[in-house]
């Protein structure tokens, strides 16, 4: 016996690779079954996020542009991406 059914997979954003899936059916009176498939990831990255620049600014420089020479620091940068 066949029975039709339709199966969607979710893109979820997240780099984890191949999975493996199970399907398994069985009815009163029928032959059970069990399929595996393997749901290949389309290749997604995650995100990168920097939370802080570190840097040396040469002596007498006023690297934020706050008028105090060597004074403050550099904010932190943070980007999503």
């Amino acid at each position: 016996a066949t029975f039709p059914m339709v199966i969607d997979a979710v893109d979820d954003d997240a780099p984890d690779g191949t999975q493996v899936v199970t399907i398994s059916v069985s009815a009163p009176g029928f032959a059970s079954g069990v399929a595996e498939l393997e749901v290949t990831d389309d290749g997604d990255r995650a995100p990168i996020v920097i939370n802080e620049v570190l840097w040396d600014p040469p002596s007498g420089s006023d690297p934020n542009g706050d008028g105090n020479p060597n004074g403050s620091p550099l904010p932190a940068v943070v980007e999503e991406v």
